[in-house]
């Protein structure tokens, strides 16, 4: 938690509000964070979620570039996509370029008082 001022700042605040993340997206993020790679029945079940839940949350981590998805096949036949999260690298320059572009909001806003 980071404090500022007259409020503290939850880590979880700093993610969902520079990546863009609803609940369940951050649930999702979260546990690709600490498991890795996995399927959306894994993630629903770790989640305790309902699947149709995980895959509108995948869904929309793949349109904001956040999962990554990859196609495992299956010895007997057929597939399943596993998703992951995007290099902590990548992600971490992100919500970083997030949050210097709102410092220096405000530092304009002050120098306009």
């Amino acid at each position: 938690m980071i404090s500022f001022a007259c409020r503290k700042i939850a880590e979880k605040e700093i993610i969902t509000c520079s990546l863009g993340l609803n609940k369940s997206e951050y649930d999702v993020f979260k546990f690709l964070l600490q498991y890795n790679a996995k399927t959306v029945v894994q993630i629903a079940a770790g989640l305790g979620k309902d699947r149709s839940l995980v895959q509108k949350a995948i869904k929309k981590l793949l349109k904001k570039d956040i999962v990554e998805r990859r196609q495992h096949n299956i010895r007997k036949g057929g597939y399943v996509f596993v998703y992951s999260l995007k290099s902590k690298k990548i992600l971490k320059k992100r919500i970083m370029q997030n949050v210097n572009g709102w410092c220096s909001a405000v530092r304009q806003r002050i120098k306009r008082l």
